[in-house]
């Protein structure tokens, strides 16, 4: 599995789980952001998972959401929407080393 940018790609997650032989019960659970029940990330970003991987792997690669969003005939709000939680998320995967 690649490793981008302290970030691993959930469907290559998905592979890899599958591959561990981990239990289906927790493969299958829909990722969610816990802000509500019933919610998941798919459905609170407007995009399902295989376009959110295609759309993040362009970020990591420093792809603008302009271009983005133009190349993958995608509405660029959408691609604002998932930018701005990629950015906002950034803080989470540089831990200080003292964590670590």
């Amino acid at each position: 599995m690649k490793l981008l940018n302290g970030t691993r790609m959930l469907l290559k997650i998905f592979k890899l789980s599958e591959y561990l032989k981990i239990p289906e019960k927790i493969i299958s659970k829909p990722p969610s952001p816990d802000l509500l029940p019933g919610i998941t990330d798919e459905f609170a970003m407007g995009l399902n998972y295989e376009v959110i991987d295609r759309v993040l792997f362009r970020f990591l690669n420093g792809e603008k959401p302009e271009t983005i969003s133009k190349e993958l005939n995608l509405d660029k709000k959408l691609i604002d929407n998932l930018y701005l939680a990629y950015a906002n998320s950034e803080s989470m995967k540089n831990l200080p080393l003292n964590l670590l």
